[in-house]
């Protein structure tokens, strides 16, 4: 996989949105002051012609504006950065090395069914970085389900590692008789985007 800096690519259109937030923000503050001061120089007292509001009115009304302007400019960052920060959690747990080294001998050890039940017998301790790499691996999935995280997002960085494992990870789970949801349906999705071959549908439980 291509192990990088989560915060470059990744979020690269996350970062032009809230840019694009800011520079909104600013254009409607200055739009409001030049509204205002126009406002100003039509008026001196009394209600704005047509209008029935005088210029406390109007002047109370774009600070309003611009007030809900701000609040939601800031509801948005801070949507943004929380799913940004989520993601880089998951992201460092991941690259855990003990999760690495659940991956390492899950691509490299499980070919089938009778590799899983030998790595049982022989290394349990071995079998169980497998386990634990594939749980987080459905718990990445479950951010991208429940939108913790865009689904997008995770794909970009660990799309070609999710369809790589599933051929892997088939084995695995046909031993323990288990299924993991959220991993099951990102990593289908996964491998029709990015493709690896050998990995077909994972067998419902009993």
């Amino acid at each position: 996989m291509r192990i990088k800096s989560a915060a470059s690519n990744a979020w690269a259109k996350t970062r032009a949105l809230a840019s694009w937030l800011g520079v909104s923000f600013v254009i409607g503050l200055v739009l409001g002051a030049g509204v205002y001061t126009v406002l100003r120089e039509m008026v001196e007292d009394g209600d704005l012609p047509g209008t029935g509001m005088g210029l406390k009115d109007w002047a109370s009304f774009f600070l309003a504006l611009l007030a809900f302007i701000l609040s939601f400019t800031a509801f948005i960052y801070s949507q943004l950065k929380a799913k940004r920060d989520a993601f880089l959690a998951i992201h460092e747990k991941l690259i855990a090395y003990d999760i690495q080294e659940g991956r390492r001998i899950l691509f490299t050890k499980i070919h089938s069914v009778d590799d899983v039940k030998r790595l049982e017998q022989e290394n349990l301790d071995e079998f169980q970085e497998v386990n634990r790499a594939l749980a987080m691996y459905d718990v990445l999935a479950m951010y991208a389900s429940r939108k913790y995280v865009p689904k997008q997002v995770i794909l970009d960085e660990w799309g070609r590692n999710l369809a790589r494992s599933r051929k892997h990870a088939l084995h695995f789970m046909e031993h323990r008789d288990k299924k993991w949801d959220h991993y099951d349906k990102l990593s289908s999705e996964a491998l029709a985007t990015y493709g690896t071959g050998g990995a077909e549908k994972i067998p419902e439980t009993k």
